[in-house]
């Protein structure tokens, strides 16, 4: 029996306390069984392969007017860039340290890629793929996110959120936290950031994103969640809920996006490392490196529960939504005689 709360001697737990936690791990389970008979939420459109890449996949991003898929290949040291028409590597960037996160800002015409080896930010022409500027960022430089109103772009880099305007590349002051951030999201109703930091400091935290200041800090707790395994984040269309997925244990917790409340938890595969919102179908999609992608469905802001667990390949565990395509990319890294490959699902 999985203990909550502290160890429990058997025999002395008392009636009350375990109803109560036989009733816990049962609607976990129940609300984690995808529903049976039902056709599959995602289907395999096609696999892009990306010969010679080894190593970890990292995040990717999508360019619609020209159909350029940017996938970071951490271990191979690369930025590969797919043409998704053609299902084929139409160009690389090599000689990169650890690359990890990837912006392709189109209004701005360029691409900006985090390397976590060298701590830098590095500012490519969108065109032609060629270096601009390298900007030191210290630290593990990670994760991007763009603010199109604002046009700035938000990293998240050693025990910080760095804030960069798209316009001359200058950073602002950044925002410091108790350990390194993975995960975060932009409000789109608020000028707020969500942040998961899931080491030192233990939590989601709340960055008003204008004045670059710290707000609050929620912990991820509860009996299905622990407080140190927040890595992917994600925001629904309204701004009003948080999701986020943990390791340990594997678990998809809802969070009211105003006050930090926790509305609901739903059992996933283990090793999440992306979460999207699907809002057209009221689904969420949890890329996990177990080989799976958890599909969650949305009934109401309180209920949620596991739709399907789509296969995909063992180490899978970075992904993209484009809503504008209905279509989710799944980034399967080498592995024995398979080499590293995208794999193309469509939503329906």
């Amino acid at each position: 029996m999985r203990k909550f709360g502290g160890a429990m001697r058997i025999g002395q737990a008392n009636r009350s306390t375990g109803s109560l936690l036989h009733a816990i791990a049962l609607t976990w389970l129940l609300s984690s069984a995808p529903a049976a008979g039902s056709e599959p939420s995602l289907v395999l459109q096609k696999s892009i392969l990306i010969p010679g890449v080894v190593g970890r996949i990292d995040h990717m991003d999508y360019d619609a007017a020209g159909g350029r898929l940017f996938v970071a290949a951490l271990g191979n040291g690369s930025v590969e860039v797919l043409g998704v028409a053609a299902s084929s590597v139409i160009a690389s960037i090599r000689g990169l340290t650890q690359p990890q996160g990837i912006a392709f800002v189109a209004d701005a015409r360029k691409v900006y890629v985090t390397t976590g080896g060298s701590g830098e930010l590095g500012v490519y022409d969108a065109a032609s793929l060629g270096l601009l500027r390298r900007i030191q960022l210290g630290g593990d430089a990670d994760n991007l996110h763009y603010d199109m109103a604002g046009r700035r772009l938000f990293i998240s880099a050693g025990e910080a959120i760095r804030s960069l305007s798209v316009q001359d590349d200058v950073l602002s002051p950044a925002v410091a936290l108790p350990g390194h951030p993975e995960g975060f999201a932009l409000s789109p109703a608020q000028p707020l950031l969500y942040a998961n930091v899931p080491v030192r400091g233990r939590g989601v935290f709340v960055i008003d994103r204008n004045r670059m200041s710290l707000l609050s800090r929620w912990p991820v707790g509860g009996p299905l969640a622990n407080l140190f395994s927040n890595f992917p984040l994600a925001l629904d269309e309204n701004g009003r809920q948080l999701f986020v997925a943990t390791r340990v244990p594997s678990a998809l917790v809802v969070m009211d996006a105003g006050t930090g409340t926790q509305v609901a938890t739903v059992r996933i595969d283990g090793d999440a490392d992306d979460v999207f919102l699907d809002a057209a179908r009221s689904r969420l999609y949890v890329s996990c490196g177990d080989g799976f992608i958890d599909v969650i469905s949305r009934k109401n802001a309180d209920s949620y529960a596991l739709r399907d667990r789509i296969p995909t390949a063992a180490g899978a565990r970075t992904s993209l939504w484009v809503a504008s395509t209905d279509t989710l990319y799944v980034a399967a890294p080498q592995r024995g005689d398979l080499p590293a490959r995208i794999l193309v699902f469509r939503a329906r």
